[in-house]
């Protein structure tokens, strides 16, 4: 049993680390195998090995002992993401950028630290995230990233009884904040507002806007939140016009715009690019040029480029993560996510991996008794700055975050600097 053992922990310092090291040496490496997902089981790849062990392959020892041998204190965080069901896709990216961080995490602090991240499958469902919550609770977790989408009260108030900290990744959901137990990183209506905003009135000098918008929740949040967000910047919106979501010609809802009034420097469309794309070219055919066009991160798509006239001043969209960014730390993180991975990263990978780094940096603080709480830590450090813009968390659990700007010119989107 005492061989045994000193096997186990050979491995686990020495061979693993180095097959770990080798696998990241190669320029091209096999996209992990996402094989299909048992109900509530997270799997790890066959054909990858990887850091990170699901919560029910964890042995019971793992959980009640540290192995005396190894000098890295153990950090241990859990997951909730829908690995199956509809939003399985979505769940699968974000795992991507978990693990991702905590191989880098695991690999900069060797002999110091050493993470683990338990997965549970949500499903997409209230119950099963739930019920992944209330084991990771037991598995003893230090905080938890998840759920993703849309987030019940529920599962709120679950993480605050159980007194374990929740990051959400949801843009959806009001935070249900009582104890400091619930947090969100996310890119939230607010933020592409407030950059959008700021830019076209600090940086452009523009105070007159137009909006058209579908008449539906997200373009009336949108509209609410850019008037709101203008009156505080001295702007004003000199014409406004929903539209039917179902709409297909949008010749009569750009002429009731300029109806209103045609004096407006700017236009705010906060729509999908296949409607934007339909939009934009009716303002000049109504004689309306040389305006600047606004729209959200969904216009970050090859569909706009191909359909948006030039007889504008620009078309401008806020965004997440620019994965061709000219910052070092994006640069490095988009290099070395596409030698593993085989792609670029993207929002929902970014947003992952800077939510398990941040959360992984703080624990380890509050192992050396830098901060009291995990809750604390994630409200105070100071000087990060995540691929996905995250900064910090203030007050109310809300990420305060740098919102990329990009410009579409003929070969596409450019990070405006």
């Amino acid at each position: 049993m005492i061989i045994l053992n000193r096997i186990k922990i050979f491995a686990a310092i020495v061979i693993i680390p180095l097959v770990f090291w080798g696998c990241f040496q190669k320029k091209e490496v096999a996209i992990p195998d996402r094989r299909p997902l048992e109900e509530t089981e997270a799997r790890k790849p066959a054909d990858q090995t990887t850091v990170i062990k699901d919560v029910e392959q964890v042995e019971e020892e793992d959980i009640k002992q540290t192995d005396i041998s190894r000098k890295e204190r153990q950090v241990v965080i859990g997951c909730m993401l829908p690995l199956s069901g509809k939003y399985q896709k979505i769940g699968k990216r974000a795992l991507n950028g978990l693990e991702f961080a905590v191989y880098n995490f695991n690999n900069r602090n060797a002999g110091l630290f050493s993470a683990k991240l338990f997965i549970r499958d949500t499903g997409g469902t209230t119950e099963q995230a739930l019920a992944g919550l209330k084991y990771l609770a037991q598995a003893k977790a230090e905080a938890v990233i998840g759920p993703i989408i849309a987030v019940d009260s529920e599962v709120q108030k679950a993480a605050i009884d159980y007194n374990i900290p929740l990051i959400m990744l949801s843009n959806k959901d009001k935070i249900k904040q009582t104890k400091n137990f619930i947090f969100r990183n996310f890119l939230t209506q607010k933020n592409q507002v407030e950059a959008i905003v700021s830019y076209a009135v600090l940086r452009l000098g523009i105070k007159r806007f137009a909006v058209l918008y579908p008449d539906e929740n997200y373009g009336r949040d949108f509209m609410r939140l850019f008037n709101e967000d203008l009156l505080k910047h001295n702007g004003y919106i000199s014409a406004a016009a929903p539209y039917d979501i179902n709409a297909v010609d949008f010749s009569d809802y750009v002429k009731r715009l300029i109806l209103q009034s045609a004096d407006f420097e700017a236009v705010f469309i906060p729509d999908i690019p296949e409607k934007a794309g339909l939009i934009i070219p009716h303002f000049a055919y109504n004689d309306i040029r040389n305006i600047y066009i606004f729209g959200t991160n969904l216009w970050h798509s090859p569909k706009l480029v191909r359909t948006v006239s030039d007889n504008t001043k620009g078309v401008i969209i806020s965004d997440g993560f620019f994965a061709e960014a000219e910052k070092n730390n994006v640069i490095e993180f988009s290099e070395s996510f596409e030698t593993v991975y085989g792609k670029k990263p993207q929002f929902i990978e970014a947003v992952a991996y800077d939510t398990a780094n941040f959360l992984l940096e703080t624990t380890t603080r509050v192992k050396e008794r830098l901060f009291l709480s995990i809750s604390e830590g994630l409200k105070n450090i100071e000087g990060y700055e995540g691929v996905a813009g995250l900064k910090y968390f203030d007050d109310s659990g809300e990420a305060v975050k740098s919102i990329y700007l990009l410009r579409l010119g003929a070969s596409g989107f450019k990070e405006i600097k």
